[in-house]
């Protein structure tokens, strides 16, 4: 996302946003339980894939903020009666680490 301008989405999206936000959660819990299993085996890992795994979670980490911002903006925004009485916004998972 480097360079180019954001493009902030409407409420009617939060939807969509949660999807995404729960699958990356699950991705990386998963990798977190896998590296777990590779922490007192370090040979089981290369040098590449380990590599390949930073530069992944590195360029994740550093678009969080386009997240941020974009639930800020929604945050601030005026909803519609029918927005906040809504109850079938699709909210899950909470992990502990």
């Amino acid at each position: 996302m480097k360079g180019q301008q954001p493009q902030w989405r409407h409420i009617s999206d939060l939807p969509v946003f949660t999807e995404l936000v729960d699958g990356m959660l699950d991705s990386a819990v998963e990798q977190l339980a896998t590296l777990r299993e590779c922490e007192h085996r370090p040979s089981v890992l290369d040098d590449h894939t380990l590599n390949l795994f930073i530069v992944l979670h590195t360029e994740q980490r550093d678009d969080h903020w386009l997240y941020e911002q974009q639930f800020a903006r929604w945050k601030r925004g005026t909803l519609s009666d029918s927005q906040t009485s809504r109850n079938s916004w699709p909210i899950s998972a909470s992990v502990v680490i």
